[in-house]
């Protein structure tokens, strides 16, 4: 934590960044996903009461978590504080990320083409049945 705070912001975005990067297609879009909803609740804290941080603070733990106990009490604070660098990074950069693993795996484009040819079928069907009444 205290690696964190004793760089300058832009210095942390682009370290994790550098770690995003490392994750598997996977992993990547599902926590881009779900940090994407983040970035929208926070939006709302005016509502919600939850800022970026106090997200960052209930989330940490679950997005890091460690399966021995004593690091996970030795590093209480890491977690949020690395959950809310996470909500906090700029768009520009979680778009640029996104793109390119977008453009690396096949993982995305394989669903979305389904859900095309879905779509065009349930076209298909639906003119057709407006062609028999």
């Amino acid at each position: 934590m205290s690696g964190f705070r004793s760089k300058p912001l832009g210095e942390v975005h682009q370290t994790l960044a550098v770690v995003l990067q490392k994750l598997p297609p996977i992993n990547f879009f599902t926590l881009y996903f779900f940090i994407q909803h983040l970035k929208k609740l926070s939006k709302y804290e005016s509502a919600t009461l939850m800022n970026a941080e106090k997200l960052g603070v209930v989330v940490g733990p679950t997005i890091m978590f460690s399966r021995d106990p004593l690091t996970t009490l030795a590093q209480t604070k890491l977690p949020a504080h690395t959950a809310w660098h996470l909500i906090t990074l700029p768009s520009k950069m979680w778009g640029d990320l996104n793109k390119k693993f977008m453009d690396e795996s096949n993982l995305i484009t394989n669903i979305s083409v389904r859900r095309q040819k879905k779509t065009k079928n349930n076209k298909k069907k639906s003119t057709n049945q407006q062609h028999k009444k």
